[in-house]
């Protein structure tokens, strides 16, 4: 089964060619996220011409998107990037547009990023540990939360937009002292902790977050926000496992501060041993990309039972 994959993302695309296994990426590109009218012909582009080069064709299109998206199937924006904080992306037929770009390919799947990566993990995690309930939090350009439970990803209204929700702030970091940077909501989990976030925090660019040192307060800072995101999620849906990523989790030091916080603020309620449940992704930056593969090998598999 050959596979084209996207990993939509805010700064970058990861387009990739997957053979058989989600995790067999024999051919990986990145590219600059700038607006649809540039960026989406050069993902194009590069599927038609890996066909050409290697005399094949694909046999499914997976595509795991950064949000809001719409996933109701019969709606007229199916396949959409809908109400982005990154307006040139703002209704944007992501789906449509790649799928029409590779021949209209007849067999594909479409979902977040995060809930791509969440398929991902259930992959690896269900072996050993027999997991069939999980959490993937991305923690970057945005903040995301994708849910397996019971095998299945959760949708429904919308899909799951935990990276919007609030919390209470931190101990010295009153909103008079930093109001938060999303458009939306100013100082949600996202408008707190995204990269952007961090750096305002600092007047530096996100760039410039990887110089901060490791004992610097932001940590503390971000760490807090993040702990209540795990507890939120245990307490919610209750994961057997919650796999943090992101480019801000290359901090790895914020593993073990979230680990302890969260432990800290549930004060011994649920039985949850966090250090058990809060894991690093297993396979680093390429969770997105392998994402959208198992995205697209699942609706390969299931169209040909």
């Amino acid at each position: 089964v050959l596979i084209a994959a996207v990993e939509a993302g805010g700064t970058s695309f990861v387009v990739a060619v997957v053979e058989d296994e989600a995790q067999n990426i024999v051919d990986q590109k990145s590219i600059d996220t700038k607006t649809p009218a540039e960026t989406l012909p050069e993902v194009v582009q590069y599927f038609v011409e890996y066909q050409k080069a290697n005399s094949c064709t694909f046999d499914a299109l997976g595509v795991a998107s950064f949000g809001p998206v719409d996933l109701n199937k019969n709606s007229e924006t199916y396949g959409y990037i809908t109400s982005t904080p990154k307006l040139a992306w703002k209704n944007c037929d992501i789906l449509g547009t790649i799928r029409k770009g590779l021949g209209n390919i007849a067999t594909f799947a479409f979902d977040t990023d995060v809930n791509g990566a969440a398929l991902a993990m259930a992959i690896h995690f269900s072996g050993e540990q027999k997991v069939d309930s999980l959490a993937y939090c991305t923690v970057g350009t945005g903040v995301g939360v994708g849910i397996l439970s019971n095998n299945r990803l959760v949708h429904g209204l919308l899909h799951p937009e935990a990276g919007h929700v609030y919390f209470p702030r931190a101990e010295g970091d009153s909103k008079e002292e930093f109001q938060g940077t999303c458009p939306f909501h100013g100082d949600c989990l996202e408008g707190l902790v995204a990269s952007a976030s961090l750096a305002k925090r600092k007047q530096i660019s996100a760039k410039d977050l990887a110089s901060i040192d490791d004992n610097d307060k932001l940590w503390e800072i971000a760490a807090f926000y993040l702990a209540h995101l795990c507890v939120m999620l245990a307490s919610t849906v209750s994961p057997q496992v919650i796999v943090v990523g992101g480019g801000i989790m290359q901090r790895t030091i914020l593993f073990q501060k979230i680990r302890e916080q969260a432990t800290k603020l549930t004060n011994n309620y649920l039985a949850i041993d966090y250090h058990q449940v809060i894991q690093e992704s297993p396979f680093g930056q390429n969770a997105g990309i392998i994402g959208a593969a198992a995205l697209a090998q699942q609706a390969y598999q299931t169209k040909n039972q």
